[in-house]
């Protein structure tokens, strides 16, 4: 395990992270976008555009603490930070499906969007 990797566990450095990142697959949910969907999303409601830009927020924070502490150069996080990061994240894509979700790009959603 990194210094950085063993920095985040101890400081619960991606605690709020994670919480955004909740909320975010909620809100997915919430307005019937699918799996697909979300990989390229052009048009959203604004509270899905709002929980994005802090969730980038929260990385820039555990990118900025790393480096301010010597741990990283640069943007780039160590592999095994970022694996841990997306490992923790894909648990929280499986706690929140969108496998039942119509889309909120199709024809009729209800949502409205067409």
């Amino acid at each position: 395990m990194s210094p950085s990797l063993k920095f985040i566990k101890q400081t619960n450095l991606d605690g709020n992270l994670y919480v955004l990142y909740r909320k975010l697959r909620s809100l997915f949910l919430e307005h019937g976008f699918t799996e697909d969907e979300i990989l390229r999303v052009t048009e959203a409601p604004d509270s899905i555009w709002s929980v994005h830009y802090k969730i980038n927020d929260e990385f820039k924070n555990i990118r900025d603490s790393l480096r301010k502490y010597g741990m990283i150069k640069g943007d780039d996080l160590p592999s095994d930070v970022s694996e841990y990061l997306e490992s923790r994240m894909k648990e929280i894509d499986d706690e929140t499906s969108l496998d039942d979700n119509t889309g909120y790009y199709s024809e009729g959603s209800a949502f409205g969007h067409p």
